[in-house]
């Protein structure tokens, strides 16, 4: 019997996890604040049931109850795979759909609903001059993999530098 619970309650956690970071996809890329902001906002519309401004473990009950709920198509009080599945892919697709509106909203310049190779190639992400700048060390046009193996996590360095820094100024 507890096995029985366990396994549809883990799921659910999963599912519900899995939910609230698919749903804060947000710009990481961009306005750190607005992200973050949004991903609260996500949070207690998911959570603060009541919208008293509060999230109470009743009201976290309640929010996996009727999401076990809304994936228990069949309502036989388990969720199959094919159910969990429908689920996630459901998640996917919201997640697709904000990630195309943000791509037409930071490349498509003319606003005519599309990007041209051009716009594409304009989006400072995507056009390559970045990655060279970092990577070819030396400034001969080409990155060999000396450079970029000796370049290794600059992504995540850069990104995160603050972070970092204030990590070992504090020795955690």
């Amino acid at each position: 019997m507890t096995k029985r619970i366990l396994i549809p309650a883990t799921a659910i956690l999963l599912l519900g996890g899995a939910a609230i970071a698919i749903a804060a996809g947000g710009n990481r890329h961009g306005d750190h604040e607005a992200y973050h902001q949004a991903r609260l906002d996500r949070l207690f519309d998911a959570y603060d049931l009541n919208t008293d401004g509060a999230i109470s473990e009743a009201e976290i009950v309640a929010s996996r109850d009727a999401r076990f709920a809304l994936n228990d198509v069949n309502n036989d009080g388990k969720l199959t795979s094919d159910e969990i599945r429908a689920a996630i892919m459901k998640r996917a697709e919201a997640r697709a759909n904000r990630m195309v509106e943000r791509m037409l909203e930071r490349s498509d310049a003319d606003n005519d609903g599309v990007v041209s190779l051009a716009e594409f190639e304009d989006t400072p992400r995507r056009s390559g001059r970045k990655m060279m700048k970092r990577l070819d060390t030396d400034g001969d046009g080409v990155i060999t993999r000396a450079e970029a193996e000796a370049a290794k996590g600059w992504r995540h360095r850069s990104k995160h530098k603050d972070s970092h820094d204030k990590k070992a100024e504090t020795g955690r």
